[in-house]
């Protein structure tokens, strides 16, 4: 796949551990350096967690405001669907695995100007008139990131999307509407240090990635491969265990009010997971993979003498195979990530069981498989999107990315 392109800045999120690394989030775990049991068999400088030696890293955090106004495109009533869309994209790449930067969405001040100044605000927002200072009618959004100079952190970088010469969708709009989440996958992916992976300049510049300097006219349901290579070169790191206390995870339950976690999967409380989190103080359970490296912490199933086995879908690897309940352990792409999975072969659907479709040789529960463009998320589905690339880039101390061009006719659209 192409390599990521990362640009001359990025947010300063990662410091040292201790008091006196400069953020007050809460201490997070990067890096992977050998197998453990205990503190003991890592170097002084790093700890035993999730059966890794980790280092212990401070990270930061980064505020966005997202305007309530959202887009003139959509009524009164479901302006609240254009701005989901954009927090629906910023939620995609932070649940990319092997990263551990953040962001917040904060309550707007009464006072917030909507416009890509330098004033420490960083602020995603609809131009519906005055965007041609920014960049012409072709332009879908742009990004504009203000830093010191060459290598220095991000100070500022607000994302405006292009009311005045496009109409706006949440969904699949067809022709002549632009999907939002689409467009804001890609400005982000500039707002965190992105660039492209390649240029026009160069010639024929076509690639499989959201960070794609054209627009193809293609579905986009999130980071591809080589973005995900790009944003964990950016914030390298893993998450830490979660003490789930009483959770009770694993119980039997009918509905999401039974369990503390507020959370009943398959008829078992559960809790969110990541795949680099595998539930590993949460009373046994596995972390049952959905999108996006998002899933659910799941109790094992219980086979014969009170053997237990791993659930269909839960983490393994191949060597393991004998602990899935189905014998069998494949590895599976998953919106271009390769995962060790639980699965059952099968010819077609028919050859699954409920709950479970068939891709590619394996059963895989609904939740694993990414359908592009749906109508919206559900508890563990950070959402769906389709389609967007392309940028402009110039560079002073102020650095505008992410001029996206809309698509003519049935050819890509170059970028200026």
């Amino acid at each position: 796949g192409p390599e990521p392109k990362l640009l001359n800045y990025k947010w300063q999120l990662i410091g040292e551990s201790g008091s006196n690394c400069g953020f007050t989030e809460t201490v997070r775990l990067t890096g992977n350096y050998g197998e453990c049991t205990t503190d003991s068999d890592c170097s002084d400088d790093r700890v035993c967690s999730q059966g890794f030696c980790r280092q212990e890293r401070c990270v930061g955090r980064v505020s966005y405001y997202v305007d309530p106004a959202g887009s003139d495109d959509f009524s009164s009533a479901e302006r609240s669907k254009s701005t989901q869309a954009v927090e629906d994209a910023m939620r995609s790449w932070k649940l990319v695995p092997c990263t551990v930067w953040d962001a917040a969405s904060r309550d707007v001040p009464d006072n917030m100007t909507w416009s890509a100044a330098n004033d420490g605000f960083n602020k995603f927002f609809f131009m519906e008139q005055g965007f041609r200072s920014l960049g012409g009618p072709g332009t879908l959004g742009i990004t504009v990131s203000h830093f010191q100079g060459g290598g220095s952190p991000t100070s500022d970088a607000d994302i405006v999307f292009n009311g005045q010469d496009h109409r706006w969708t949440s969904r699949d709009g067809g022709s002549g509407s632009t999907d939002i989440f689409s467009v804001a996958l890609h400005e982000i992916g500039h707002f965190l240090g992105l660039g492209h992976p390649c240029e026009l300049s160069q010639g024929d510049c076509s690639v499989d990635a959201v960070m794609n300097p054209t627009w193809s006219g293609q579905p986009e349901v999130g980071p591809r491969p080589s973005d995900v290579l790009g944003v964990c070169e950016l914030y390298p790191g893993v998450r830490p265990p979660v003490d789930d206390g009483s959770m009770r995870l694993g119980e039997p339950c009918t509905n999401d009010c039974e369990c503390a976690s507020g959370i009943c999967r398959y008829g078992q409380c559960s809790r969110r997971c990541r795949i680099d989190d595998p539930c590993p103080q949460a009373g046994g359970t596995k972390c049952v993979l959905a999108r996006n490296g998002e899933g659910l912490c799941m109790s094992p199933v219980f086979v014969g003498e009170g053997q237990a086995k791993y659930p269909l879908g839960a983490q393994c690897s191949p060597r393991e195979a004998h602990r899935c309940e189905s014998g069998r352990c494949t590895f599976v792409d998953i919106r271009g990530v390769r995962y060790g999975l639980c699965t059952t072969a099968c010819s077609d659907d028919a050859a699954c069981a409920p709950g479970t479709v068939c891709r590619e040789g394996s059963c895989l529960l609904d939740e694993q498989v990414a359908e592009p463009c749906t109508s919206g998320p559900d508890p563990v589905d950070p959402g769906e999107g389709c389609s967007c690339e392309g940028s402009h880039t110039s560079l002073v101390f102020l650095l505008m990315s992410g001029a996206l061009f809309v698509r003519r006719r049935r050819e890509r659209s170059p970028i200026r």
